[in-house]
């Protein structure tokens, strides 16, 4: 693959943390209410050789699809695809996305895209800053949850910020709000909305993660983890041992030890089924406003996080990566 100096790609591998206890899951089902609007991309794909890169700022989600191309959510360009040649820029349509007159102080890109996913019946769904989410088939975007969540109070206008996606073993998608709209679950007819209302300890939800078990686990912004099984939520917090109540990113292991890192300091921990045990190799607190876990081929675990942290630990000590560059 061509190294393409600016696209600057940020990872965030999605993890939740909860509270303790445990309650049912009963949500009203809410049905279908969310709107299903649907525009034509119309055929507005711009191809370009990666000479030429792309003038979108910052890339704050990637996705390989089943035809090995790698999508790369922009933070103002909507998406791209890279097919190991040339790049292709396929926006949002603009008629369906927040009109620039209904934010005139630029606080919601409208093509801003923070979530990318590919779901197994090959739909691509993006998660973006204030117009809810997205489903594109190759030639359609359709959008949903754009009017879930709170208004805003600075125009009184709903901007349903989906900072994480997943699909569960069920084919399920789960979506997460930033802007109070909680949970939302999508069986491929009809959005269930979950919030504080239905048990939920929170409704700004950061980060989602589906363990090999099927369970599904939500990192609140403030308030720890949620997890859910079957038809229950069961909470996790700092008094349960949760090393911080942030919880921004998940990964498991090959030893199916769930981590969970946090944009806060003392953040890396991980759960083994039955307890929360702090990572002890950190002693310089180096792993602290992290935006992603993963594991390579040889087991070895990276940690990814603002201003370029990259860290490695080999099961035996941690190796700081970072290249600091002064401009």
């Amino acid at each position: 693959m061509t190294p393409v100096s600016s696209l600057i790609v940020f990872v965030f591998v999605a993890f939740t943390t909860s509270i303790s206890g445990i309650e049912a899951l009963s949500p009203k089902a809410k049905g279908a209410t969310s709107s299903g609007n649907t525009n034509e991309s119309q055929k507005t794909e711009r191809k370009f050789k990666t000479k030429n890169y792309t003038d979108a700022d910052v890339m704050n989600a990637s996705m390989l699809d089943s035809k090995g191309n790698i999508w790369f959510g922009s933070s103002r360009e909507g998406v791209f695809r890279y097919d190991g040649k040339d790049f292709t820029h396929i926006p949002i349509p603009p008629e369906v996305m927040p009109r620039p007159e209904d934010d005139p102080i630029g606080l919601y890109p409208r093509n801003m895209v923070l979530s990318l996913l590919l779901d197994q019946n090959g739909l691509i769904w993006l998660g973006t800053t204030g117009a809810g989410v997205y489903s594109y088939d190759g030639e359609t975007f359709t959008n949903y949850l754009a009017e879930e969540g709170r208004r805003q109070p600075n125009d009184g206008l709903y901007r349903n910020v989906i900072q994480s996606m997943v699909e569960d073993h069920d084919g399920n998608i789960w979506f997460t709000s930033m802007t109070h709209g909680g949970i939302s679950r999508y069986d491929g007819h009809e959005f269930t909305h979950f919030n504080t209302e239905d048990g939920l300890p929170d409704d700004m939800i950061f980060s989602s993660w589906v363990d090999r078990n099927g369970g599904i686990w939500f990192g609140t912004l403030d308030v720890g983890l949620i997890h859910i099984d079957g038809n229950s939520f069961s909470y996790f917090d700092e008094a349960d041992g949760l090393l911080n109540n942030m919880v921004s990113c998940f990964y498991e292991d090959k030893e199916g030890k769930l981590w969970l890192g946090s944009f806060r300091s003392s953040t890396v921990s991980w759960y083994d089924g039955n307890k929360f045990t702090p990572f002890p190799f950190d002693k310089k607190n180096k792993l602290t406003e992290l935006r992603f876990i993963t594991e390579d081929q040889k087991g070895n675990l990276w940690f990814g996080g603002r201003y370029g942290l990259l860290c490695q630990f080999d099961g035996e000590k941690l190796s700081d990566f970072t290249q600091k560059k002064n401009h």
